[in-house]
């Protein structure tokens, strides 16, 4: 029994050794990428504050390490496994796909309700440029329920006698591979082939954006800024409702249920619809370089200044000695540009 224990203890090491080179190869792709700029979601470096935020990105390897040897030390049919168990391979995909994918999806769910977002799972995204490191931070208590979470069909082939060490390093491996790609800030798979072959959408996700949405519903008062939006967002194919000032009741029960309401006004709409989901007015998080500094209007977070104060200060910064006259506006994507050079970033949408 001890000979069979120490046995264990370097396929253990082993498989936390593999995690770091995995996830190394991911980061060294990801950065390169980043630097060539081919087919980037969000063209823009990454910051300090983002590479210090994420540098304990190995801690949790260290933890799964951790807790993976006290689960094999207490477990005895978790000695001396197998190298393949077809069993054991079709009961970990049934149950990742079953009640792993089921409960990862509502716990992820309540992890962006407001009350636990605020505390805890808006560290993870604080990371407006992500990078496949930034799938891994998280708060502990997340990190904990991420690891009984995807232990499940691991704990379940031990105990029921089909693991096998495919089954621990090819599951542990999938996870990875998965969260590495869906954070790594270039398109991997191209649109292309899910039109090729639909199931593998089924499969895997993918940070690119899927096409065949291309519609853009405007409601209430409409101005150049909001046929600005909706041009801008129909040539990425998004399709969500625009409301402006003067939206009815009658206009919001026609939405389907789960519509996203991005209002474009300079205050928000009433909300009436308990199955939608409210953006805020158009803002941007301050720079932290902004002292003095703590809330502009009573309906945006702290820091958070709407987006036509923030138009001014860059418009003053930059110097520009052009004014917007009639429906004439200004290059879109230079403005953009200067916003974030500027510091300003983007306010995610927090359903």
């Amino acid at each position: 029994m001890e000979t069979s224990r120490q046995l264990q203890v370097p396929g253990i090491g082993t498989m936390g050794a593999s995690q770091i080179l995995h996830n190394q190869i991911w980061i060294t792709l990801s950065r390169y990428r980043t630097s060539k700029g081919n087919n980037l979601i969000v063209d823009k470096s990454i910051d300090f504050d983002q590479v210090d935020r994420e540098s304990n990105w190995d801690d949790q390897i260290i933890l799964h390490t951790m807790l993976s040897y006290l689960i094999s030390m207490s477990m005895a049919r978790a000695h001396r496994l197998p190298f393949w168990r077809s069993d054991g391979v079709i009961m970990t995909i049934l149950l990742h796909m079953g009640p792993v994918e089921f409960l990862y999806y509502w716990f992820h769910r309540a992890l962006h309700h407001h009350y636990l977002y605020s505390r805890y799972h808006s560290h993870h995204h604080s990371s407006i440029v992500t990078q496949p490191i930034s799938a891994f931070i998280h708060p502990f208590a997340e990190i904990v329920v991420y690891f009984m979470l995807f232990g499940i069909p691991v704990i379940t082939t031990i105990l029921t006698g089909t693991a096998s060490m495919a089954v621990v390093f090819g599951y542990l491996t999938y996870i990875d591979f998965m969260n590495n790609m869906g954070h790594c800030n270039f398109e991997l798979i191209p649109e292309w082939l899910f039109s090729i072959f639909p199931p593998l959408k089924y499969l895997m996700y993918t940070p690119s954006i899927p096409p065949g949405t291309a519609q853009v519903v405007l409601r209430g008062k409409l101005s150049k800024v909001a046929r600005a939006i909706a041009f801008g967002l129909c040539q990425r194919g998004i399709q969500i409702w625009l409301v402006g000032e003067g939206l009815t009741d009658e206009e919001q029960n026609k939405a389907s249920k789960g519509t996203i309401f991005i209002p474009f006004s300079q205050f928000p709409p009433m909300k009436i619809r308990k199955d939608c989901f409210y953006h805020t007015t158009p803002a941007m998080i301050t720079p932290p370089s902004l002292h003095n500094l703590h809330s502009c209007e009573n309906w945006l977070p702290r820091r958070v200044m709407s987006a036509w104060r923030v138009a001014r200060i860059v418009h003053g910064m930059e110097e520009w000695n052009v004014n917007e006259c009639g429906e004439s506006i200004f290059n879109i994507d230079q403005v953009w540009e200067a916003t974030l050079h500027r510091g300003f970033r983007p306010l995610c949408v927090s359903s």
